[in-house]
């Protein structure tokens, strides 16, 4: 915020938009918003940043569409006073629940359990007991010893299957556009929210830089970016099954280009069908 405020853009804080000015449509083009303070603010492009439960695909009539479920929940919160030997994030992946967890900023350690739906519900109590109970149940990669000299400097968060679904909206039309979550939703397991939005927000602001800019390849862009790896969140959302995980993780394990492959795939710079390449499964899924 603070580097658009130093660029020249004005910052509009304590309220929020509520309503769009305009349809959206080629004879009612989206021309600005509407404020809960009753404000009218006119621009020639309106975009909703503004998450998978975007007011302005709302006002806008947007279905959900492609859409995809996962099985986990997660529960995560951040921790002080949990020494690091070494600045490294660990994945421990069982059956029926995963650990994940790490240094972060700030001197904090994020611990996110992963688990049957039954992990977000519950009263306030009963969601903390049982992520520290889940944290517990990972001893081969992080010692539930570390808890006692800790503190939880954060309540527990919890995010149901129910916020994990995938979709993708129509991502513009006359006078506006959605970025980010808005305008399509991937499976946190692969942890690549972030970095879509920031795509999506350099490509639609390198698009309308110029004279006469469009967003007339937009929507084939982000489709191209999505092409596999919407598909492959998914997969990571789903609890492992045993006739398939075995062969899959003792392969990553026993092959030190794919284990580079798997790491590179969630950092975006190879594709899942390069890591699941033939060879690869063929050779890890033959019989002994």
């Amino acid at each position: 915020m603070d580097t658009a405020l130093a660029a020249g853009a004005n910052g509009i804080f304590g309220t929020r938009v509520v309503d769009l000015l305009g349809a959206g449509t080629d004879e009612d083009p989206v021309s600005g918003v509407r404020l809960a303070d009753g404000r009218e603010i006119g621009a020639t492009w309106v975009f909703g940043g503004d998450g998978r439960g975007s007011v302005v695909a709302g006002k806008l009539g947007l279905e959900k569409e492609r859409t995809q479920r996962g099985e986990l929940a997660f529960s995560y919160s951040y921790w002080s006073g949990i020494p690091v030997e070494e600045p490294v994030l660990t994945l421990q992946i069982n059956l029926d629940e995963m650990l994940y967890h790490g240094p972060v900023e700030d001197g904090l350690y994020l611990l996110i359990a992963n688990g049957e739906p039954d992990l977000a519900q519950g009263t306030k109590p009963e969601r903390e007991r049982k992520y520290v109970e889940t944290i517990r149940r990972f001893p081969e990669t992080f010692d539930p010893k570390l808890l006692e000299g800790a503190e939880m400097v954060t309540e527990v968060t919890v995010a149901p299957e129910t916020l994990m679904r995938g979709f993708f909206r129509k991502p513009t039309g006359p006078g506006w556009a959605l970025v980010g979550d808005a305008c399509y939703f991937k499976h946190p397991g692969t942890a690549q929210g972030i970095g879509d939005a920031v795509e999506a927000a350099l490509y639609v602001a390198d698009s309308l830089s110029g004279d006469g800019g469009n967003l007339d390849g937009y929507e084939a862009w982000r489709d191209g970016k999505a092409a596999e790896h919407y598909d492959w969140s998914f997969a990571w959302g789903r609890f492992p099954r045993p006739e398939s995980a075995e062969p899959l993780f003792r392969g990553w394990a026993s092959d030190a280009d794919a284990g580079q492959d798997l790491r590179d795939c969630l950092a975006r710079t190879v594709e899942p069908s390069q890591l699941m390449s033939q060879e690869r499964l063929e050779r890890w899924f033959a019989p002994a």
